[in-house]
């Protein structure tokens, strides 16, 4: 064998591949289309802020055309993965208008809030100020144990309103919003809708039936009229008396007005279907859905009120104008009609 063999060359190593550049995304945009209130066919980009998991739209631009028309104007975004809040911006002083005409509705996923001209007329420190309106998933872990364990998995919406950034308070009886909040009844609820309601939740104690919430089953919303912005649940509340058949012609009728709270029956889980209602009763049945509480400690009152379950009623009815009685301050409560 050679003693000093020739080297030998190494094998020429294999080519590697230039790696494929990572491409990033681009990001998604998404769109709000307009329709109606003379913008249709216009559209607004839709800012998300996909940490926070929030959504935002601006009407700066085009708050000119607002209210400017008798046909509302409805903004629709769409629903848009991993958000869970919708705000709609616009300028204070376009929500202060004592004469605009028709409406802005904003539509999403968790529901559409219906706003009027005149919303914030009246509030001055709404003045000059930005004012942001927004629908968003409440949070469950806020709820009293009790309201949580009969709200279970139903929708939890929270409606507020901010000014300049900070949270205000809004409350005005001229101007109420409409909120519609879609939901899918379970087959028990399909077959009593009537017992389908709303709460109203401010933290502060129970949770508050609003009378005017009801469920539409056209558009499988469920759907009411507020004057004030907190926490809205969709619940069930079936009420049931022991005098009333399910098959009675009255009966829906009944289950609905009982469900809210406007009527708590006779008692002894009776409601006296038949039974002939008298002055005291009509009054009560008229102001509860309207949501008039019942006078407390009151200076004024007719001179048959008595001191019974319907004196402060018919205190709250004489001091608001809604009976002045028979005369000589005589309301005749106990007389039939």
């Amino acid at each position: 064998p050679d003693p000093d063999p020739e080297p030998t060359s190494a094998p020429a190593s294999a080519s590697t591949p230039t790696p494929t550049p990572m491409l990033t995304p681009a990001p998604v945009r998404h769109h709000a289309a307009i329709t109606g209130g003379g913008m249709a066919g216009a559209s607004l980009t839709v800012e998300v802020d996909a940490a926070s998991g929030k959504a935002v739209i601006g009407l700066e631009t085009l708050t000119g055309e607002l209210f400017t028309r008798d046909e509302a104007a409805v903004i629709s975004i769409p629903a848009i993965q991993g958000v869970g809040s919708y705000t709609l911006g616009l300028p204070a002083g376009a929500l202060s208008q004592e004469q605009g005409k028709g409406a802005l509705t904003l539509e999403t996923q968790l529901g559409s809030i219906t706003l009027a001209a005149n919303m914030l007329a009246g509030m001055e420190q709404a003045q000059g100020k930005a004012a942001a309106i927004t629908i968003g998933e409440g949070d469950r872990a806020l709820l009293p144990e009790d309201v949580k364990a009969a709200v279970g998995n139903r929708p939890l919406v929270q409606l507020t309103l901010t000014l300049d950034g900070e949270r205000a308070a809004w409350n005005n009886p001229e101007a109420p919003v409409t909120v519609s909040i879609p939901y899918a009844p379970t087959a028990e609820e399909l077959i009593n809708p009537e017992s389908i309601i709303i709460w109203y939740i401010d933290g502060s104690g129970p949770a508050v039936c609003v009378p005017n919430g009801r469920y539409d089953p056209a558009t499988g919303t469920v759907t009411f009229t507020t004057t004030h912005f907190s926490y809205y649940a969709v619940a069930y509340n079936k009420v049931s008396f022991g005098d009333v058949a399910g098959n009675a012609w009255y009966g829906k009728a009944v289950a609905f007005i009982a469900a809210r709270g406007i009527t708590s029956g006779t008692g002894g889980g009776n409601y006296s279907p038949n039974a002939r209602l008298t002055r005291a009763e009509l009054i009560v049945l008229l102001m509860n859905p309207y949501g008039i509480a019942p006078d407390k400690n009151p200076a004024d009152n007719f001179s048959d009120a008595g001191n019974t379950w319907y004196t402060g009623h018919l205190a709250a009815a004489k001091r608001l104008g809604i009976s002045d009685g028979l005369g000589n301050n005589r309301f005749a409560p106990d007389r039939e009609i």
